[in-house]
């Protein structure tokens, strides 16, 4: 049996890949019913298992907790980022081919997605978050009779 790492970061991989293809009859049985589900049991596998192997230790490394945590904020403005990089970056280079767009679009968002999107987590989503995690924490005050 193939270790546990491996089979994650090739179902990764093959979500990646398959991310890529058009909407198509291929899509459905390589993307969201063979690889997705294959990723989030062996995520769950190895969160929920009590053993520490390689692959837990890989999936808490400070890398990996860091892009967890803000990944929502980078979610949120990956689209803006690229949408800047075709502006400024793709289209004054004026690059020609289907290759060349996602040979300077990806490695560049790749970078510049967590980049932006870390201020975004720290001084919108996590004090967001702190404050509604207090509501209901606080005193209520007596009712008047």
């Amino acid at each position: 049996m193939l270790p546990g790492a491996l089979v994650g970061f090739a179902t990764a991989a093959l979500i990646v890949v398959a991310g890529d293809l058009p909407q198509s009859g291929t899509r459905f049985p390589v993307l969201e019913a063979a690889a997705t589900p294959l990723l989030i049991w062996w995520m769950l596998r190895h969160d929920l298992s009590a053993r520490q192997d390689r692959t837990q230790r890989l999936l808490s490394s400070a890398p990996l907790r860091w892009a967890g945590t803000g990944s929502y904020s980078t979610y949120l403005v990956h689209a803006p980022v690229i949408e800047i990089l075709w502006r400024f970056a793709v289209e004054p280079l004026g690059l020609t081919g289907d290759a060349a767009p996602p040979a300077v679009l990806v490695p560049s968002s790749l970078v510049l997605s967590p980049v932006a999107g870390n201020p975004v987590f720290h001084w919108v989503e996590h004090p967001s978050s702190r404050r509604s995690a207090a509501v209901g924490r606080r005193d209520r005050p007596a009712c008047a009779s």
